[in-house]
């Protein structure tokens, strides 16, 4: 019954004949589908579809006239509209709305409903929108183009500069109507538009009708290149925004792109397109090509370096520096950047998915974290939230928001990690910010695990690992799948386990991903310390000293936390409290992270002989 009161909308016609016909359906087809149910909501009942024709058939011809105009019209006209449009007089043309809406048999006049190009001008509807579809479709092909067409331009005489504000309604009369150059300014203003509110959905949408126009409809010229280039990277943007930076279907955006841009001499659009193209081979994984974009970013054009491309630049080379394992690499490019931004220039990067300031501080966030400094690492992301507040780009606040879920991951912090996450998929789930929710619930995931939720946590990285790897992302694979792996050996899935770590050292291998290559091998001393004691201890000292070479005092730390328990298990006490002495006294902040903890606790029952349980 819900479904029969959506569909027609409580009109009792309309839900007298569609009862009457689903009864009869449901009897015809008793081992129905759920899609077969949806086909018959869409389609009209015949026995309406003949009435309601019967209705129009039964009017006036001048005043079929009219309701042709009305119907091009869409969802709603004005009688000055539509005698503008036919070439009637407006009183007669009010005169039959008013009576089609006082019956209630074609017509509606919502309460306090005017049409926007002059006050007084009242607003009609049809009573149903299958009526509107009727109608039209009884208007012969080139009427119905001529009235689209006449509809376009009324709008542009009658209604100045609000035009802007009915940009997609009058780019899909002019569409309709085959004047392909206005419908595609139209459409470039609704792009605008939807930029302003900061919709990447809309923005998709509407590049996305703008470009067929210009590669189906319109001639390869100059100026339709310039044009193609600009809305292809938009629609780049948006597309990382709402599906991911590595979402397969970019590679064809980029591909007709460059396609457009090599009929440039040169493009305005240079760093945006740089910027957008290095970010889809970044979370692809692939972070030699990435890292050639970041330096054609640096490069100089005509003598010089724009301010915006440096900076730009230095953000890309300081990702490269972190994700290979090169944190001092990634400081100095990351200083570099921040020497040279200032806060009015926060608005150099309209085009780009993600501010590159907001990313540099993420980045430095991160690589803070891994050098063992975690309190420091919580101050960049608050000056990133900070920059993103007030820039007011919504991927942006998202991606350095779900930055503070990887610091407090990287902490240790399971509770406070659960939490957000918990908020934050909400949110982005609602924003249709599809790779950041899935790396979210993997992450949730696994607090859920360390908090002993054990079946509900499992069950939540398996599905977010299925709709993180649905949208082709790759980048950060070392790390989620290294807490994916923690996980599921504190679960008791063993075998798991190794399945996930076997599958991050491929990745490591074949992408040049090193900066969690200690944890890795931390892991696969842990999955071994009971079977294989002996090789525990290798993997527990190869992580030590990655981590050492990487100046990671946080993989460090929890590599000698293991290597201590797994010595302290063999009597080796000495060993453990020289071990664990030398990298806990290496940290100057986070003394309260999950891993300092463990190792003053260790400490602690070394000092007074009370040593712990270190079976796991």
């Amino acid at each position: 019954m819900q479904a029969i009161g959506r569909r027609t909308e409580g009109l009792p016609l309309y839900l007298v004949h569609l009862s009457d016909e689903l009864m009869v359906w449901l009897e015809q087809h008793p081992q129905r589908t759920d899609q077969e149910i949806e086909v018959f909501f869409e389609a009209l009942p015949e026995n309406l579809k003949l009435f309601i024709g019967q209705q129009f058939s039964r009017l006036p011809a001048e005043t079929q006239v009219i309701l042709d105009a009305a119907a091009v019209a869409g969802s709603g006209f004005s009688p000055v509209m539509l005698a503008a449009v036919t070439g009637c007089d407006v009183l007669a043309a009010e005169d039959w709305c008013e009576r089609l809406a006082g019956s209630r048999h074609i017509l509606v006049c919502p309460s306090s409903s005017y049409y926007p190009e002059r006050r007084g001008s009242r607003r009609y509807t049809f009573i149903h929108a299958y009526y509107q579809k009727l109608a039209y479709e009884r208007v012969p092909p080139l009427r119905r183009t001529g009235l689209h067409l006449a509809v376009a331009e009324w709008f542009e005489a009658a209604c100045g500069a609000r035009v802007r504000n009915l940009a997609v309604e009058i780019a899909t009369h002019f569409e309709s109507g085959r004047n392909h150059e206005r419908a595609l300014h139209y459409y470039r203003i609704a792009v605008e538009n939807a930029l302003g509110k900061h919709d990447p959905h809309a923005v998709s949408a509407l590049s996305r009708r703008a470009l067929a126009i210009l590669e189906h409809q319109l001639p390869a010229t100059p100026e339709y290149a310039r044009v193609a280039v600009e809305l292809y990277t938009i629609l780049a943007s948006a597309i990382q925004m709402t599906h991911g930076f590595a979402e397969p279907t970019l590679q064809s955006v980029f591909e007709r792109l460059l396609h457009h841009e090599q009929a440039l001499d040169e493009s305005p659009h240079r760093l945006p397109i740089l910027w957008s193209m290095m970010g889809f081979y970044f979370v692809c994984g692939q972070l030699r090509i990435a890292e050639q974009y970041a330096e054609r970013m640096l490069a100089a054009i005509g003598g010089m370096v724009p301010l915006d491309s440096l900076i730009s630049g230095h953000v890309g080379k300081m990702g490269v520096g972190l994700y290979a394992g090169h944190l001092d690499f990634a400081l100095a490019h990351f200083q570099a950047s921040q020497s040279l931004y200032r806060p009015e220039l926060r608005g150099m990067f309209p085009l780009a998915a993600i501010h590159p300031i907001i990313l540099s501080l993420y980045f430095s966030a991160k690589t803070h974290c891994l050098l063992g400094l975690p309190d420091q690492a919580l101050n960049y992301i608050e000056q990133g939230i900070a920059v993103a507040e007030t820039d007011a780009q919504p991927f942006s606040l998202a991606f350095i928001q779900w930055g503070e879920i990887v610091c407090r991951q990287l902490r240790g912090e399971a509770e406070l990690t659960e939490a957000a996450c918990q908020a934050f998929i909400s949110h982005a789930d609602e924003q249709g910010f599809a790779l950041l929710s899935a790396a979210a619930i993997i992450q949730r995931g696994w607090a859920l695990t360390i908090l002993g939720r054990i079946e509900e946590g499992i069950d939540t990285i398996e599905r977010g690992l299925i709709l993180y790897w649905a949208t082709g992302a790759h980048l950060s694979e070392t790390f989620l799948l290294a807490y994916c792996a923690e996980a599921f050996l504190i679960s008791g899935l063993p075998e798991k386990c190794s399945s996930l770590l076997e599958k991050a050292f491929q990745i490591m291998e074949s992408n040049g991903e090193l900066y969690f290559e200690a944890e890795l091998h931390r892991l696969k001393g842990e999955m071994l310390r009971t079977s294989n004691p002996a090789e525990a201890e290798r993997h527990f000292q190869q992580a030590i000293g990655i981590a050492q070479f990487q100046g990671t005092r946080f993989q460090e730390l929890r590599a000698a936390n293991s290597l201590a328990k797994l010595w302290l298990g063999q009597s080796r006490p000495e060993s453990a409290r020289t071990l664990l002495e030398k990298a806990y006294s290496a940290l100057t902040e986070g003394f309260d992270t999950r891993d300092s903890l463990e190792a003053r606790a260790l400490l602690a029952a070394m000092a007074d002989g009370s040593l712990p349980d270190t079976s796991n």
